[in-house]
Protein backbone atom coordinates (compact mmCIF):
# COMPACT_ATOMS: atom_id res chain seq x y z
CA UNK A 1 0.00 0.00 0.00
CA UNK A 2 3.13 2.50 0.95
CA UNK A 3 4.46 1.75 -2.68
CA UNK A 4 1.48 2.07 -4.00
CA UNK A 5 0.99 5.51 -2.25
CA UNK A 6 4.46 6.51 -3.39
CA UNK A 7 4.02 6.02 -6.67
CA UNK A 8 0.80 7.92 -6.95
CA UNK A 9 2.11 10.55 -4.94
CA UNK A 10 5.04 11.16 -7.33
CA UNK A 11 3.47 10.72 -10.74
CA UNK A 12 -0.01 13.13 -9.89
CA UNK A 13 0.23 16.91 -8.88
CA UNK A 14 -3.54 16.49 -7.61
CA UNK A 15 -2.02 13.95 -4.36
CA UNK A 16 0.86 16.59 -4.26
CA UNK A 17 -0.99 19.14 -3.56
CA UNK A 18 -3.22 17.34 -0.88
CA UNK A 19 -0.52 16.02 0.70
CA UNK A 20 0.85 12.69 1.85
CA UNK A 21 -1.25 12.02 4.58
CA UNK A 22 -4.26 12.87 2.65
CA UNK A 23 -3.36 11.11 -0.52
CA UNK A 24 -2.85 7.67 1.89
CA UNK A 25 -5.92 8.12 2.74
CA UNK A 26 -7.88 8.47 -0.84
CA UNK A 27 -6.08 5.50 -1.84
CA UNK A 28 -7.66 3.25 1.26
CA UNK A 29 -10.56 4.61 0.31
CA UNK A 30 -10.41 4.00 -3.57
CA UNK A 31 -9.43 0.34 -2.80
CA UNK A 32 -11.92 -0.62 -0.05
CA UNK A 33 -14.30 0.69 -2.59
CA UNK A 34 -12.93 -1.52 -5.76
CA UNK A 35 -12.46 -4.39 -3.38
CA UNK A 36 -16.35 -4.14 -2.15
CA UNK A 37 -17.23 -3.78 -5.82
CA UNK A 38 -15.63 -6.96 -7.42
CA UNK A 39 -16.53 -8.67 -3.78
CA UNK A 40 -20.33 -7.79 -4.82
CA UNK A 41 -19.56 -8.94 -8.87
CA UNK A 42 -17.49 -11.89 -7.97
CA UNK A 43 -20.43 -13.46 -5.83
CA UNK A 44 -23.31 -12.28 -8.09
CA UNK A 45 -21.26 -13.95 -11.09
CA UNK A 46 -20.48 -17.11 -9.21
CA UNK A 47 -24.52 -17.53 -8.38
CA UNK A 48 -25.07 -17.19 -11.84
CA UNK A 49 -22.43 -19.80 -12.91
CA UNK A 50 -23.49 -21.91 -10.52
CA UNK A 51 -27.52 -21.83 -11.60
CA UNK A 52 -26.30 -22.14 -14.98
CA UNK A 53 -24.12 -25.02 -14.34
CA UNK A 54 -27.05 -26.61 -12.38
CA UNK A 55 -29.19 -26.44 -15.11
CA UNK A 56 -27.10 -27.80 -17.90
CA UNK A 57 -26.84 -30.84 -15.71
CA UNK A 58 -30.48 -30.59 -15.78
CA UNK A 59 -30.93 -30.61 -19.08
CA UNK A 60 -32.55 -26.82 -18.68
CA UNK A 61 -31.42 -23.99 -19.68
CA UNK A 62 -30.93 -21.81 -16.03
CA UNK A 63 -31.26 -18.05 -16.27
CA UNK A 64 -31.94 -17.26 -19.58
CA UNK A 65 -34.66 -14.23 -19.22
CA UNK A 66 -32.70 -11.05 -18.19
CA UNK A 67 -30.15 -9.98 -20.90
CA UNK A 68 -28.62 -11.46 -23.42
CA UNK A 69 -28.08 -15.36 -22.06
CA UNK A 70 -29.85 -14.33 -19.02
CA UNK A 71 -25.97 -12.96 -17.71
CA UNK A 72 -28.16 -9.75 -16.18
CA UNK A 73 -29.40 -12.13 -13.66
CA UNK A 74 -27.39 -11.41 -10.42
CA UNK A 75 -28.04 -7.74 -11.20
CA UNK A 76 -32.22 -8.34 -11.12
CA UNK A 77 -31.89 -10.92 -8.37
CA UNK A 78 -29.78 -7.97 -6.37
CA UNK A 79 -32.24 -5.33 -6.84
CA UNK A 80 -34.98 -7.67 -6.04
CA UNK A 81 -33.45 -8.18 -2.33
CA UNK A 82 -32.92 -4.68 -1.74
CA UNK A 83 -36.53 -4.14 -2.44
CA UNK A 84 -37.70 -6.82 -0.09
CA UNK A 85 -38.80 -6.06 3.06
CA UNK A 86 -36.39 -6.86 5.69
CA UNK A 87 -38.22 -8.40 8.42
CA UNK A 88 -37.14 -9.01 12.19
CA UNK A 89 -38.55 -11.85 13.97
CA UNK A 90 -40.40 -10.36 17.28
CA UNK A 91 -38.21 -12.56 19.93
CA UNK A 92 -35.20 -12.17 17.61
CA UNK A 93 -32.31 -10.05 19.31
CA UNK A 94 -32.13 -7.38 17.29
CA UNK A 95 -29.00 -6.25 17.73
CA UNK A 96 -27.18 -9.69 17.13
CA UNK A 97 -29.28 -10.30 14.31
CA UNK A 98 -28.71 -7.23 12.51
CA UNK A 99 -24.66 -7.49 12.55
CA UNK A 100 -24.20 -11.29 12.08
CA UNK A 101 -24.67 -11.19 8.29
CA UNK A 102 -22.15 -8.72 7.59
CA UNK A 103 -20.04 -10.40 10.24
CA UNK A 104 -20.04 -13.48 8.28
CA UNK A 105 -18.96 -11.00 4.94
CA UNK A 106 -16.54 -9.19 7.00
CA UNK A 107 -14.46 -12.43 6.97
CA UNK A 108 -14.46 -13.00 3.63
CA UNK A 109 -13.77 -9.31 2.59
CA UNK A 110 -11.09 -9.04 5.07
CA UNK A 111 -9.58 -11.90 2.41
CA UNK A 112 -8.96 -9.33 -0.22
CA UNK A 113 -6.98 -7.50 1.79
CA UNK A 114 -3.69 -9.73 0.93
CA UNK A 115 -4.75 -11.67 -2.05
CA UNK A 116 -2.49 -9.51 -5.01
CA UNK A 117 -4.51 -8.98 -8.38
CA UNK A 118 -0.66 -8.81 -9.98
CA UNK A 119 2.89 -8.20 -9.58
CA UNK A 120 2.15 -4.75 -7.30
CA UNK A 121 -1.23 -4.67 -6.95
CA UNK A 122 -1.78 -5.49 -3.55
CA UNK A 123 -3.39 -3.59 -0.68
CA UNK A 124 -0.92 -5.10 2.08
CA UNK A 125 1.94 -7.60 1.08
CA UNK A 126 1.84 -8.85 5.35
CA UNK A 127 4.62 -10.84 6.04
CA UNK A 128 2.23 -13.23 7.82
CA UNK A 129 0.00 -13.15 4.81
CA UNK A 130 -0.97 -16.49 4.96
CA UNK A 131 -1.61 -16.69 8.93
CA UNK A 132 -3.87 -13.96 8.45
CA UNK A 133 -6.03 -15.60 5.62
CA UNK A 134 -6.34 -18.64 7.85
CA UNK A 135 -7.14 -16.39 10.92
CA UNK A 136 -10.01 -14.38 8.97
CA UNK A 137 -12.13 -17.40 8.48
CA UNK A 138 -12.68 -17.36 12.08
CA UNK A 139 -15.49 -13.94 11.43
CA UNK A 140 -17.46 -16.38 9.46
CA UNK A 141 -17.76 -19.15 12.21
CA UNK A 142 -18.77 -16.60 15.05
CA UNK A 143 -20.89 -15.13 12.36
CA UNK A 144 -23.03 -17.85 11.49
CA UNK A 145 -23.58 -19.26 15.36
CA UNK A 146 -24.47 -15.66 16.22
CA UNK A 147 -27.01 -15.98 13.23
CA UNK A 148 -28.19 -18.82 14.17
CA UNK A 149 -28.74 -17.81 17.54
CA UNK A 150 -29.98 -14.27 17.20
CA UNK A 151 -33.09 -15.78 15.47
CA UNK A 152 -34.18 -17.56 18.26
CA UNK A 153 -35.42 -20.50 16.13
CA UNK A 154 -34.05 -23.90 16.97
CA UNK A 155 -33.68 -24.93 13.21
CA UNK A 156 -31.42 -21.68 12.94
CA UNK A 157 -29.37 -22.50 15.81
CA UNK A 158 -29.01 -25.69 14.70
CA UNK A 159 -28.21 -24.89 10.81
CA UNK A 160 -25.90 -22.36 12.03
CA UNK A 161 -24.03 -25.07 15.00
CA UNK A 162 -23.60 -27.48 12.51
CA UNK A 163 -22.50 -25.30 9.50
CA UNK A 164 -19.91 -23.93 12.26
CA UNK A 165 -18.81 -27.28 13.13
CA UNK A 166 -17.91 -28.42 9.46
CA UNK A 167 -15.78 -25.58 8.82
CA UNK A 168 -14.25 -25.77 11.94
CA UNK A 169 -13.58 -29.32 11.80
CA UNK A 170 -12.05 -28.99 8.48
CA UNK A 171 -9.64 -26.07 8.96
CA UNK A 172 -6.92 -28.12 10.66
CA UNK A 173 -6.74 -30.28 7.82
CA UNK A 174 -7.24 -27.16 5.04
CA UNK A 175 -4.36 -25.22 7.51
CA UNK A 176 -2.00 -28.09 7.67
CA UNK A 177 -2.42 -28.24 3.66
CA UNK A 178 -1.06 -24.88 3.47
CA UNK A 179 1.26 -25.19 6.16
CA UNK A 180 3.41 -27.41 4.12
CA UNK A 181 3.25 -24.78 1.09
CA UNK A 182 4.74 -22.75 3.71
CA UNK A 183 7.73 -24.89 4.52
CA UNK A 184 8.74 -25.16 0.84
CA UNK A 185 8.42 -21.61 0.27
CA UNK A 186 10.10 -20.80 3.90
CA UNK A 187 8.20 -17.64 4.16
CA UNK A 188 3.88 -17.08 5.26
CA UNK A 189 4.58 -13.82 2.80
CA UNK A 190 1.73 -14.29 -0.14
CA UNK A 191 4.10 -12.28 -2.14
CA UNK A 192 6.47 -14.36 -1.47
CA UNK A 193 5.39 -17.63 -2.07
CA UNK A 194 4.12 -16.46 -5.57
CA UNK A 195 8.27 -15.44 -5.92
CA UNK A 196 9.13 -18.67 -5.03
CA UNK A 197 7.76 -20.78 -7.77
CA UNK A 198 8.27 -18.01 -10.51
CA UNK A 199 10.05 -19.29 -13.58
CA UNK A 200 7.54 -21.26 -15.31
CA UNK A 201 4.92 -24.09 -14.64
CA UNK A 202 7.85 -26.77 -13.62
CA UNK A 203 8.34 -24.35 -10.69
CA UNK A 204 4.79 -24.50 -9.37
CA UNK A 205 4.62 -26.17 -6.04
CA UNK A 206 1.90 -28.60 -7.17
CA UNK A 207 4.33 -30.37 -9.64
CA UNK A 208 7.43 -29.87 -7.06
CA UNK A 209 6.64 -32.51 -4.45
CA UNK A 210 4.62 -35.37 -4.12
CA UNK A 211 3.64 -33.80 -0.77
CA UNK A 212 2.34 -30.81 -2.42
CA UNK A 213 0.21 -32.91 -4.63
CA UNK A 214 -1.14 -34.50 -1.86
CA UNK A 215 -1.35 -30.95 -0.04
CA UNK A 216 -2.97 -29.75 -3.02
CA UNK A 217 -5.36 -32.80 -2.68
CA UNK A 218 -6.05 -32.25 0.75
CA UNK A 219 -6.90 -28.60 0.04
CA UNK A 220 -9.24 -28.97 -2.04
CA UNK A 221 -11.17 -31.18 -0.59
CA UNK A 222 -11.37 -29.38 2.49
CA UNK A 223 -12.37 -25.73 0.52
CA UNK A 224 -15.11 -27.87 -1.11
CA UNK A 225 -16.15 -28.37 2.55
CA UNK A 226 -15.75 -24.94 3.87
CA UNK A 227 -18.24 -23.39 1.08
CA UNK A 228 -20.62 -26.05 1.24
CA UNK A 229 -20.31 -27.10 -1.99
CA UNK A 230 -21.74 -30.76 -2.88
CA UNK A 231 -21.00 -33.35 -1.56
CA UNK A 232 -20.68 -31.29 1.65
CA UNK A 233 -23.62 -29.32 2.14
CA UNK A 234 -25.42 -31.15 4.73
CA UNK A 235 -25.48 -27.84 6.64
CA UNK A 236 -28.33 -27.00 4.02
CA UNK A 237 -29.96 -30.03 4.18
CA UNK A 238 -33.57 -28.63 3.48
CA UNK A 239 -35.50 -31.63 4.86
CA UNK A 240 -33.67 -31.41 8.17
CA UNK A 241 -32.83 -28.55 8.82
CA UNK A 242 -35.29 -26.34 6.27
CA UNK A 243 -33.31 -23.37 5.22
CA UNK A 244 -30.37 -23.54 8.01
CA UNK A 245 -29.33 -20.52 9.86
CA UNK A 246 -30.24 -18.04 7.44
CA UNK A 247 -34.34 -19.30 8.09
CA UNK A 248 -35.34 -16.28 9.28
CA UNK A 249 -33.71 -13.57 7.01
CA UNK A 250 -35.29 -11.59 4.41
CA UNK A 251 -34.73 -9.01 2.20
CA UNK A 252 -30.44 -7.49 1.98
CA UNK A 253 -29.14 -9.04 4.69
CA UNK A 254 -30.59 -12.89 3.21
CA UNK A 255 -28.76 -11.42 0.28
CA UNK A 256 -25.87 -10.56 2.35
CA UNK A 257 -25.29 -14.31 3.16
CA UNK A 258 -25.47 -15.45 -0.02
CA UNK A 259 -22.22 -12.69 -1.38
CA UNK A 260 -20.07 -13.60 1.32
CA UNK A 261 -20.43 -17.42 0.09
CA UNK A 262 -19.94 -17.06 -3.42
CA UNK A 263 -17.18 -14.69 -2.87
CA UNK A 264 -15.54 -17.32 -0.77
CA UNK A 265 -15.32 -19.37 -4.06
CA UNK A 266 -13.05 -16.78 -5.19
CA UNK A 267 -10.84 -16.30 -2.19
CA UNK A 268 -10.50 -20.35 -1.72
CA UNK A 269 -9.76 -20.34 -5.34
CA UNK A 270 -7.21 -17.63 -5.32
CA UNK A 271 -5.26 -19.16 -2.07
CA UNK A 272 -5.21 -22.52 -4.01
CA UNK A 273 -3.60 -20.66 -7.20
CA UNK A 274 -1.14 -18.19 -4.84
CA UNK A 275 -0.06 -21.89 -3.05
CA UNK A 276 0.05 -24.11 -5.75
CA UNK A 277 -0.24 -23.02 -9.28
CA UNK A 278 2.60 -20.36 -9.14
CA UNK A 279 0.13 -17.12 -8.10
Amino acid sequence: MNNLVNDLYREFTLFRMIGHDAAAFVVMLACGLAVLTFFGFMGGLFTFLERKLAGWTNSRRGPNRVGPYGLVQFAADGVKLILKEDIIPAEADRTFFRFAPYLVLLGTALSFVVIPFGPRLIISDLNVGIFYLLATGSFTVVGLIMAGWASNNKWALLGGMRSAAQIVSYEIPNALAILVVVLTAGTMSVQGIIRAQAGGVQHWFLFNSPFCILAFFIYFTTSIAEINRIPFDIPEAESELVAGYNIEYSGMRFGVFFVAEFSNIYVVSSIAVICFLGG
